[in-house]
């Protein structure tokens, strides 16, 4: 058995007792998506849960392997969640206080002498600017999350058409 083949046994055996409820599995899984790893804790993990794959596994193969495994499954690591839902809330706090100093600017501008028409120029062009910044952030957002399902349509994709092909060719013995 190759020691990739048995990596992917012991993987799917403590998934398999994590869902049974086994408490160990399940604090083991829990573990991986509660904070980001670095490759000392995961090597500590890996001779925590894994023992015997440690020797076999880096780190960075078993964070390469998880990170599949997750999109797989369509899981999103809690800390990775945690982390959009902080910076959603970052740029809607910026965007209410963008729309705020424009509409105090509104009321300033139009309150003094300048022509209304220079200052509506000078508020289109900053909210014109604002929206494209949100336009560009909110492509970041996305640009996080979808990766992952474009990544994964690509490989199915990919594994579609392999086996297609193989299906297709006799097998010579």
């Amino acid at each position: 058995m190759t020691p990739s083949a048995n990596f992917t046994e012991v993987w799917l055996r403590l998934m398999g007792d994590a869902m049974r409820g086994t408490a160990d599995a399940q604090r083991a899984i829990r573990s991986l998506g509660e904070a980001p790893t670095s490759p000392d804790q995961m090597t500590r993990w890996l001779t925590q849960f894994m023992p015997g794959m440690s020797a076999g596994t880096t780190p960075a193969a078993m964070e390469d392997w998880l990170e599949d495994s997750w999109r797989m499954m369509g899981v999103v690591p809690r800390y990775r969640y945690l982390e959009l839902l902080e910076r959603h809330e970052l740029l809607r706090t910026r965007l209410e206080k963008a729309e705020k100093e424009i509409r105090n600017l509104r009321k300033t501008t139009f309150a003094g002498d300048v022509p209304k028409q220079e200052a509506q120029k000078v508020l289109d062009f900053w909210e014109n600017m604002l929206q494209e910044t949100i336009q560009m952030q909110s492509g970041w957002i996305r640009s996080w999350t979808d990766n992952a399902v474009d990544e994964q349509i690509k490989s199915a994709s990919e594994t579609d058409s392999s086996d297609e092909g193989t299906s297709q060719k006799p097998k010579s013995e």
